[in-house]
């Protein structure tokens, strides 16, 4: 997975903000890792004055920060309970796709399709009609009659 430089300048700037505290718990190597990759001519546009919530940031960045947030600086009983929304929206996304994608529900909609269409009858009788490619002394017989009558 390829990280935006940009991103990485926009997560160094966040980190920046953060209290001592809280700058301290993150990894030293993960600082490392986002201050040598991130872009060095991008400048981010993050006011301190406005909530990060409602600012323009960059998908990679608010990806970033939230596993910053989760790994690093959640406590126990927060990481247990954003664990427990994780499993409540993973069962409620299985459900959608099992009802999407139920098996007799297709079915079901697939035999009224059909009973509401017109259902086109099958012809009795029907046999193969075999088909013989002419002899080729017969074509040339043909052909030369053809130039014969023009």
């Amino acid at each position: 997975m390829s990280i935006d430089s940009e991103a990485l300048s926009e997560v160094d700037f966040i980190i920046g903000l953060m209290s001592k505290e809280d700058y301290s718990k993150i990894p030293v190597g993960l600082i490392g890792y986002i201050k040598e990759r991130k872009s060095k001519t991008y400048i981010p546009n993050i006011r301190e004055d406005v909530p990060l919530a409602q600012q323009k940031l960059k998908k990679d960045t608010k990806t970033l920060c939230s596993l910053i947030y989760r790994n690093c600086l959640c406590s126990t009983v927060e990481k247990q309970r954003l664990a427990e929304e994780d499993k409540e929206l993973l069962k409620q996304l299985e459900l959608e796709h099992s009802k999407s994608y139920n098996l007799e529900e297709v079915l079901r909609k697939k035999r009224n399709i059909q009973q509401n269409e017109e259902v086109v009858k099958p012809v009795e009788n029907v046999q193969m009609v075999s088909y013989e490619k002419p002899k080729w002394y017969k074509k040339l017989f043909e052909k030369i009659i053809h130039l014969i009558k023009k």
